[in-house]
């Protein structure tokens, strides 16, 4: 016989008066379901199913007729005076606590617990933070070994460097190599037709003899016993036939050619660029040039100490010699610079044998990479799992208030089942996942070496927000946290501080970018002007600042005067100390909440009425996840008793 479902609640009531409550259908013995409140042991509900399921329909119906007339005056009252409107504005009255709050605030106060109360709640060791601190542990170890490896890259590409503007570089003195400040060096200048040539015969003969003058391991890369050619490109205008009656003549279409100059070991040192373009019908005006650059291609060993986790590293390097004359007024900037490629070592059988078994590092890499690369997936799903956790419970509670309360949680209240430090982890979890593949794909040769650096963004950045997780955890600690709790309340205020602030710092950029440009090479650019304004709003370099701002012009002198004197008493006089009164504000009104106690959400007001010690068994009763409880609701959602385990026993069979 087909009945509809009725449920059964057993609680205590306000004199501990064990009651059971029927909805008015009939109702079937064997769809009954049970919320188990304080009060009542296990062993009685597991009675009290017993007895239910013995028992006949028109039995069931006299209980249920016994107990509405069982039911006192005083308790139906309550119950109407509970649903009534005027009584369920939360906060303004006294609310009656009804069976269902107990556990909706048990539910939401085991929400809002750290994992150590968690731990001491349910009695289930945190696997959650026992696996964040083994990510930060093997992250931490992973990133050491990435910055170690790639500083070896890093150095001896630069050290590299140093060495080839010495062997192809024209008159390159030793000084240029110590930075300065202000810069002395750079670009170097060329203002004669000879010199241009003489740079270009400079580097070619040197590149001739690169095996028998250098000290390093430089040599050259060969093709069927023959040195690869040099490539010589260059970019100038067309036709450009120079002043015709006081008319400049010239076409705005650039050409663009280049030719390969071959070179044998000891080439004659007479040799001629300028001869040799002529012979081979190669034009270069260099009144019309725009650019021009040499392409030197060569291969190196870096010899290092065979150990363990070290061993001699191989290198493809490309050296191009510029030449730029754009916006330069009668001279060109040349410079030099690299391109070091990391190859495995396979040109001799000597240090391919060595390489070969020198494999211990590679391997402890890939095992660090995969590691990493598990335990960071574990820790995306539980993030993922938890935040999806929160929002459904952040649904019922919604839901919760409105029914029972005829209220909306705030914004701010329904915020706080958003924890940000979870959306951290994802982040970090995602930024690690990503540098993690794309290093083992650099290491095995997958990719090529120019995504080394984007490599070390994603790896640094993803540690940095695991250590920026290190905090919350801190957090647990009331004596420890009060600069998440300062950040926290304070960073609106920030926020909107900083815009106002950003609006007139804007403002001072584009101003000194545009007068002081061509007179201070530290507002030479946007940026450059930015970072120099940034500098003098923390007191560094000012004086230098001033000097170095000596314009011919009288009234870019007088700008320049005003211009830095109101800036930094603006900045360093108004701003940042605003700035630091609203931190202070804050942290001032953070310790009157820890000594007074500060105001409560209904929400938290809510919460704060359950009087449930941690170590209660109720915690432990109620442990089914929230997200099972939601995919159990929706699989089992229309269907009764007999249908459900019906269902259960088909999903068990398969």
């Amino acid at each position: 016989m087909a009945m509809n479902s009725i449920q059964t609640t057993i609680a205590d009531h306000c004199h501990d008066e064990s009651y059971i409550q029927f909805d008015q259908e009939t109702v079937d013995a064997t769809d009954i379901d049970f919320d188990i409140q304080p009060g009542i042991m296990a062993s009685q509900a597991q009675s009290a199913r017993e007895s239910v399921h013995e028992v006949s329909t028109e039995e069931l119906r006299r209980i249920l007729e016994q107990s509405m007339k069982e039911t006192p005056a005083d308790s139906r009252q309550n119950e109407e005076i509970s649903s009534s409107p005027e009584h369920l504005d939360y906060g303004t009255n006294e609310p009656i606590s009804l069976p269902g709050d107990d556990k909706m605030r048990r539910k939401l106060k085991f929400f809002f617990m750290n994992p150590i109360q968690k731990w001491q709640a349910r009695r289930r060791f945190p696997f959650k933070l026992l696996l964040q601190i083994i990510k930060i542990i093997l992250v931490t170890g992973q990133i050491y070994m990435f910055a170690a490896y790639r500083y070896g890259h890093v150095d001896y590409a630069r050290n590299s460097q140093l060495s080839f503007f010495h062997l192809f570089m024209k008159d390159w003195d030793p000084s240029m190599e110590t930075p300065t400040y202000p810069p002395s060096s750079g670009p170097v200048p060329i203002y004669m037709i000879d010199d241009f040539y003489d740079y270009i015969d400079f580097a070619v003969i040197s590149y001739s003899q690169l095996e028998e003058v250098a000290i390093g391991q430089y040599y050259h890369i060969k093709n069927d016993k023959s040195i690869l050619p040099i490539s010589f490109c260059r970019k100038m205008f067309n036709d450009t036939k120079g002043w015709q009656n006081n008319t400049f003549v010239f076409t705005d279409t650039v050409d663009d050619r280049c030719i390969d100059i071959r070179v044998e070991p000891g080439l004659d040192q007479n040799f001629s660029s300028k001869d040799f373009f002529n012979e081979h019908g190669f034009e270069v005006n260099l009144r019309s040039l725009v650019s021009a650059k040499l392409d030197l291609k060569l291969r190196t060993v870096n010899l290092r100490p065979v150990g363990p986790f070290t061993g001699p590293e191989c290198y493809r390097f490309e050296i191009f010699l510029s030449f730029e004359s754009v916006q330069n007024g009668g001279h060109v900037l040349v410079d030099l610079s690299s391109e070091p490629t990391h190859v495995h070592c396979r040109e001799s059988k000597q240090l391919q044998s060595i390489y070969s078994d020198n494999h211990y590092d590679l391997l402890l890499r890939r095992l660090m990479n995969v590691l990493v690369i598990i335990i960071c997936f574990l820790s995306l799903i539980l993030c993922l799992r938890a935040l999806i956790s929160a929002q459904i419970l952040r649904g019922e509670t919604v839901r919760f208030f409105r029914k029972r309360f005829q209220k909306e949680l705030s914004f701010g209240e329904k915020m706080e089942f958003l924890n940000k430090w979870y959306l951290t982890i994802l982040l970090n979890d995602i930024l690690l996942l990503s540098g993690c593949i794309l290093k083992d794909q650099i290491e095995n040769k997958i990719v090529n070496d120019a995504w080394w650096d984007f490599c070390s963004v994603l790896l640094g950045t993803g540690n940095l927000f695991v250590w920026f997780g290190v905090l919350r955890y801190l957090g647990f600690f009331r004596t420890y946290n009060i600069l998440i709790v300062t950040l926290h309340f304070a960073l609106p205020n920030v926020f909107r501080f900083l815009l106002c602030a950003a609006l007139i710092y804007c403002g001072f950029t584009f101003a000194g970018w545009l007068i002081f440009g061509p007179y201070h090479f530290k507002f030479g650019s946007l940026s450059t002007t930015s970072e120099c304004l940034f500098s003098l709003l923390n007191g560094d370099d000012m004086f230098e600042t001033f000097r170095e701002l000596t314009a011919t012009s009288p009234l870019i002198w007088w700008c320049s005067r005003i211009y830095l004197y109101s800036f930094i008493s603006l900045f360093i006089y108004i701003v940042l100390s605003l700035f630091i009164a609203l931190i202070m504000d804050s942290y001032e009104t953070i310790k009157s909440f820890y000594k007074e106690g500060g105001p409560k959400s209904d929400l938290r007001d809510f919460i704060t009425r359950c009087e449930e010690p941690l170590h209660s068994g109720l915690f432990r009763v109620e442990s089914e996840g929230t997200v099972i409880k939601y995919l159990r609701r929706m699989l089992f959602k229309g269907t009764n008793h007999r249908e459900r385990e019906s269902l259960l026993q088909s999903l068990d069979t398969r």
